[in-house]
């Protein structure tokens, strides 16, 4: 397992010690013939975490990324409803940097450290 698969794993297992919220890792989704990947999708009550891990410090790149899948997600969101059982109502992004030791909410740009966020993660992603 390579440092960006460990670092998803890693935030996958604080969140399922810390709630019954939906865990899908690596999740795929396919637009106009072209697969995407999400590495880690969070479902909890009706608001759909889309989060987005970097080992280094690429926040342009993640910021980009998670504004393509939010926007395909929110599109396909018949289709997830119908297909995946996925009900949501909301859709928030997060990134993650390793390298930086925080996880940042990208449309308030609220920053948590890296270890506190992975203590309680759910407290940082429902607020």
């Amino acid at each position: 397992m390579d440092e960006h698969e460990q670092l998803v794993e890693q935030v996958k297992i604080a969140i399922q010690r810390n709630t019954q919220a939906r865990l899908i890792k690596n999740f795929r989704y396919a637009l106009e013939e072209a697969e995407f990947e999400i590495d880690l999708l969070v479902l909890i009550e009706f608001t759909l975490c889309i989060i987005e891990a970097k080992v280094g410090v690429k926040e342009r790149k993640a910021r980009k990324q998670l504004a393509a899948h939010k926007s395909c997600i929110l599109f396909q969101q018949p289709i997830l409803q119908q297909k995946q059982n996925l009900m949501f109502s909301k859709v928030k992004t997060f990134w993650i940097s390793l390298k930086e030791r925080k996880v940042v909410e990208t449309e308030t740009n609220e920053e948590m450290e890296f270890y506190s966020f992975l203590e309680n993660p759910i407290v940082f992603l429902m607020k």
